[in-house]
This record gives C-alpha cells, structure tokens and sequence, in this order.
C-alpha cells in the first residue's frame, strides 16, 4: 500500500486555525488508525460551524473528497487508533469534568451578584421570599 484515500467528513475544535489534523479511519477489517493530514491538502476543504453558544471555541467540518495522504503520515501503529483513542477518552473526562464544574461555578456566582444587584418593588430580588 502506498498511502491512504480518505473520504469522509470528521468534525475538529479549532479546526479553522490548525494546521495539521489527526483522522481516525478505518483501515482494515475491525482496524482503525490515526492518519495525519496536513491543512491545504488537495481536496481538503475547512468550513467553520456556527454555534449559539461556547463561541470562543470553534468547531468546523472538514470536507475530505478523494485526499491522497502518503502511508508515511500514520500516526503511531496501523491498527492502534481504538487504543489511542481511548486514551486520549480517559484523558479528556477529566478535562470536561473541571470544565462543568467552572462552568456551573460562574453561573452560580453570576445569579448571586444579579440577585444582590436587581431590585424589584423597592426591595432587592434576594430578599424577596
């Protein structure tokens, strides 16, 4: 095999300011690996995706049709990509774990200071029971 042909469509964070993507693919029966993609490869195509919400991260979709990307730009063993990705799983959980708590931390502390601030029929909404 001389290199890989890749087809499909993954999501990446961040994807617009990247410069290189990792790629899960499939390359055997039951088999997946890592295959890394370099930004500006023929056939690849960057669009962002617009979000309501959490805009200081942004999300795209990468368009692959027909990118040729050379054997030599597997990423670890052929066939390890299950086992890599649930490492890097394993890894994140607690990532997004603090990343809940902070979010709920701010809210929590937002609504208080609201609360001691806003005053409706002469008192203030924290007092009113």
């Amino acid at each position: 095999m001389i290199g890989y042909l890749m087809v499909r469509k993954p999501g990446f964070p961040m994807g617009e300011h990247m410069d290189l993507f990792v790629c899960t693919c499939k390359t055997g029966e039951g088999e997946l690996t890592h295959i890394a993609i370099p930004a500006g490869t023929p056939g690849m195509e960057v669009r962002g995706i617009p979000k309501m919400a959490l805009n200081s991260q942004s999300t795209s979709q990468i368009f692959l049709a027909d990118v040729r990307v050379p054997i030599a730009n597997t990423v670890g063993s052929i066939g390890d990509g299950l086992k890599n990705t649930l490492v890097t799983f394993e890894r994140a959980r607690c990532h997004m774990a603090a990343w809940g708590y902070s979010l709920g931390r701010r809210a929590l502390e937002e609504s208080i200071k609201y609360s001691q601030e806003r005053t409706q029929h002469g008192k203030q909404i924290v007092d009113i029971n």
